[in-house]
């Protein structure tokens, strides 16, 4: 008996990714810990109640060595027992959803989601984590420690995004996934947008809204993440600038091709791009409708119909604070094939594939939810920059270097100002027309002498 639960708990949570195994551990935990109501007992918890009954019978035994023995061996029949039950019914409710139902549980789900992320409307949350990046087989082994702060108020249009990443031992600071720096800031507001990099030494005022594919004095600049967006895109998309309401549009524009129920408001939403990619995102309607799991698959091309074990996989935790959904964790792995340079041309040409994996794991500590945030922190004077930073404004035609960090303001010098080219112009007018009253007043001083002379 306890062979055949442990093949059906194991067979089944493995033909669903690990997913069935997260959400029944969940289930079983919530009945053991909350179902005491006599009028609500099934066969579940009748289960729980009787073998309370029976330990505590056990624990009042004279032998306590058969009190130990019985009690240990019951305990694990029953869990075992209970574990392949309740994988099994599990297994029978994630049924495929019938088209007719599908489209409204999409949009169900949509309205939901949307719904529950914009009760987060200020905040401020640090998360703290690691990356790592590792070469297989056998390669090296990259870590990164992970500090991550986010101050926002979206009803006055404020956003800032602190990136501080540790760089491996022995490495350059131009080394790996195009994160060139130890520290990156970045602040919107309606007025302007920040970007601060320790790389320069600077930060740049530039026209708020503007992406940071524009801001080419800063190459290779980091994008910020919108925290309540978090799980809706792949590790790929993680510092990629994207927000909610596009990450959103992107999955629920098109329809999935699949829908799943797995039990009380838990569904899986599949969709495909060309029949040769997989999207699966799992929503949690008990949880505000947050995506808890995601995976990225691709068509197995050796293998008819199947498709390859997921190469993306990202898992979301969420609590509710205040009412609010808010993440509290998030995990990432992403497994990649590498090409190299002297990739063969002819398939006769034995070769050996080379992988890359990289893994993200955040823990989110918030410190407010929905509590006025100061809009000092949308500043550079409140983002704790070192002394020396310089401060220019690139908002006009040329860029102007308007502070110091650390300095008292003074006016810059010509060689630190660079002059819009309306300045320009205005002194060149200037200068023309004081030289222009001299040789005039010089013209006329020498046409009195000579008439004089005359």
């Amino acid at each position: 008996m306890i062979l055949l639960s442990v093949m059906a708990i194991v067979n089944v949570a493995y033909a669903d990714g690990g997913s069935v195994w997260i959400v029944s551990l969940r289930r079983i935990l919530g009945s053991m810990m909350c179902r005491t109501d006599s009028k609500a007992l099934n066969s579940e918890s009748f289960d729980l109640h009787r073998m309370r009954i029976v330990v505590n019978r056990c624990l009042k035994s004279r032998s306590r060595r058969h009190s130990a023995t019985e009690l240990s061996r019951l305990t694990v029949g029953v869990l075992l027992w209970f574990f392949a039950f309740e994988c099994v019914l599990h297994a029978e409710v994630a049924a495929q959803v019938p088209d007719d139902r599908s489209e409204a549980i999409v949009r169900e789900t949509e309205a939901g989601l949307l719904a529950a992320r914009s009760r987060l409307v200020r905040g401020m949350v640090r998360g703290y984590g690691e990356e790592v990046v590792e070469g297989e087989p056998g390669g090296e082994v990259k870590r990164h420690d992970i500090h991550v702060f986010i101050a926002f108020d979206f009803d006055r249009g404020w956003y800032r995004f602190d990136l501080e990443r540790s760089l491996p031992e022995n490495s350059s600071p131009s080394s790996d996934v195009g994160l060139t720096a130890n520290k990156y800031k970045y602040c919107m507001r309606p007025d302007k947008t920040l970007f601060y990099s320790d790389r320069y030494s600077r930060i740049e005022i530039h026209p708020p809204d503007v992406s940071r594919g524009q801001v080419q004095s800063m190459p290779l600049f980091p994008g910020f993440f919108d925290i309540r967006a978090l799980g809706l895109y792949p590790r790929d998309g993680l510092y990629n600038d994207i927000r909610l309401d596009d990450a959103a549009r992107k999955i629920f524009d098109r329809r999935p091709v699949e829908v799943f129920a797995e039990g009380r408001g838990l569904f899986k939403f599949a969709w495909t791009a060309r029949n040769l990619r997989r999207l699966n995102i799992w929503f949690d309607g008990e949880q505000g409708y947050s995506p808890i799991r995601l995976q990225a698959q691709l068509r197995d091309p050796n293998v008819g119909d199947d498709w390859m074990p997921p190469g993306q996989v990202v898992d979301m935790g969420w609590n509710e604070v205040s009412g609010v959904w808010v993440p509290v964790s998030f995990s990432s792995k992403d497994r990649r094939e590498l090409l190299p340079e002297d990739l063969p041309l002819s398939l006769d040409v034995p070769y050996t594939p080379k992988y890359e994996i990289k893994t993200d794991q955040l823990s989110f500590v918030w410190e407010s939810v929905n509590d006025p945030v100061s809009e000092s922190l949308f500043d550079y004077p409140g983002l704790d920059l070192s002394d020396g930073t310089k401060v220019w404004d690139f908002r006009m035609a040329s860029p102007v270097l308007v502070d110091v960090i650390g300095r008292p303001p003074v006016k810059p010098r010509d060689d630190q100002l660079l002059r819009p080219k309306e300045g320009l112009f205005n002194r060149a007018i200037g200068n023309f027309l004081v030289w222009g009253n001299v040789i005039v007043v010089f013209s006329v001083v020498v046409y009195f002498i000579v008439t004089k002379r005359k």
